[in-house]
């Protein structure tokens, strides 16, 4: 009777004001955090699909800790409920934990009032990513090689093979070849490989897809950008 008549959320005594100030700053930063990430991010992904995310996971964690902070009873509680859920999705970038990583900690510090520890965290974070990609831009000027993404799709098999026919026609062609992600899936078997090289683009580009239908695999160009050398 006492949960239905509301005396339970009355022994919590959130504060309505605090909440309120507490869910729009953690939007509008994590909404922050997310043009930051689209601009500067290098993550090979679908960025704008990963990040669509980020206000979602800071209000929540935000929520969460509004909530438990008031309630020894209900912190407790929260650790017994997580200990059941698992999370399937890997994240094979480190840059897009860090920026999750972002997410939770402007949630945790906006839920528990911390409000100007938020904005100052947040501040930092802008700070230090635009100087940091500043001076990696220097780096990108008056520069002739061009960086080309390129992923590789067909059977595992074949996928398998193809990694040595590229380690092959880096050492005789002189190129930069990362191979950036391997993934060995059956049908949908991948190689993301990142490849440089300073002339003939255009002979490259047929030597690829030449030797990738030999294979009986399809080549995609993902971008087209220039790094420095």
């Amino acid at each position: 009777m006492d949960f239905l008549s509301g005396k339970l959320i009355d022994d919590v005594n959130i504060s309505i004001g605090s909440t309120i100030i507490a869910i729009f700053l953690s939007g509008l930063s994590s909404y922050i955090i997310r043009l930051i990430y689209l601009k500067y991010g290098k993550s090979m992904n679908n960025r704008d699909y990963f990040a669509g995310i980020f206000v979602l996971l800071t209000v929540t964690t935000c929520v969460v800790i509004v909530v438990v902070k008031y309630s020894l009873a209900l912190s407790l509680g929260l650790v017994g409920a997580l200990s059941i859920v698992r999370f399937r999705a890997a994240i094979k970038e480190p840059e897009e934990l860090v920026y999750l990583f972002i997410c939770i900690a402007l949630g945790i510090a906006y839920g528990s009032n911390q409000f100007v520890i938020g904005l100052l965290f947040l501040a930092s974070i802008i700070f230090i990513v635009i100087i940091y990609n500043f001076f990696n831009s220097k780096k990108i000027i008056n520069t002739d090689i061009t960086q080309k993404v390129l992923i590789f799709e067909g059977k595992r098999e074949a996928i398998s093979s193809f990694t040595e026919k590229l380690k092959n026609l880096k050492s005789s062609n002189e190129l930069e070849i990362i191979l950036k992600e391997i993934t060995l899936d059956g049908d949908t078997s991948r190689i993301t490989a990142i490849i440089s090289q300073n002339e003939d683009e255009i002979g490259l580009i047929k030597t690829l897809d030449n030797l990738s239908n030999k294979s009986n695999l399809t080549m995609s160009l993902v971008s087209d950008v220039s790094v420095a050398s």
